[in-house]
């Protein structure tokens, strides 16, 4: 299952979630973390207890206004807890090629502990994963870590196109085993209308790109 959600965009915006203007992508995501204090501990626990399941999050209305009234594009949300501590997550960015997946880029994010909250940036052009270590036991509510990936931009350019993304619902995990979580294709043609799906990742054999298209998927990989 999953959850999608068109754009349609005239070019880069150098605005974040968490900040922007002058900082660079690492930058923004290192310093500009917001923080709320007077936060009990049980608030930082998640209310769901499935184990060992990758999610989207479920969000208020509030919520859901700062993650998408801010700025283009926006971020979704996910969480989950797993029955043992994790050590390390392998985010992979790629690009769909002659019908298979080319890995475009890649980096480790160091994790400690079970339960931990994710925002992912919808656009895969800006590329940028944040998450919270919720373990940590602290009056304040922040973002523990997390990184940009190198911009990229597809061939044909980003003036007047047309972005459509997905992102998965649900996913049970195992260490070391790679699953998309987020898919996203950008197109030029007007009269066209494209779908982008992360159980895509899985059968690529069966996708038929045109000219002036674009596909790209973002994968995470837990370790203990």
């Amino acid at each position: 299952m999953k959850k999608s959600s068109k754009m349609f965009l005239v070019g880069f915006m150098c605005i974040s979630l968490f900040g922007c203007s002058n900082q660079n992508p690492s930058q923004a995501a290192t310093n500009n973390t917001s923080t709320v204090s007077n936060e009990s501990a049980s608030d930082s626990v998640p209310e769901k207890t499935d184990k060992n399941v990758f999610y989207l999050s479920d969000t208020t209305d509030k919520e859901e206004f700062y993650l998408n009234a801010i700025s283009v594009p926006s971020y979704s949300p996910f969480e989950i807890s797993f029955d043992n501590n994790y050590s390390k997550l392998t985010c992979k960015l790629y690009q769909l090629d002659d019908k298979s997946w080319k890995r475009l880029q890649e980096f480790d994010l160091e994790l400690s502990g079970d339960t931990f909250w994710f925002l992912v940036k919808d656009s895969l052009l800006e590329a940028t994963v944040l998450y919270k270590n919720v373990n940590v036991e602290q009056g304040y509510s922040s973002i523990s870590g997390g990184r940009p990936f190198e911009t990229i931009e597809p061939s044909f350019g980003i003036h007047g196109v047309t972005s459509h993304y997905a992102t998965t619902d649900k996913v049970s995990v195992e260490s070391g085993v790679e699953f998309p979580i987020l898919a996203n294709i950008y197109w030029k043609d007007a009269d066209k209308s494209l779908e982008a799906n992360t159980e895509d990742f899985y059968d690529p054999n069966r996708i038929n790109l045109a000219k002036n298209e674009a596909y790209y998927m973002l994968t995470f990989t837990f370790f203990e």
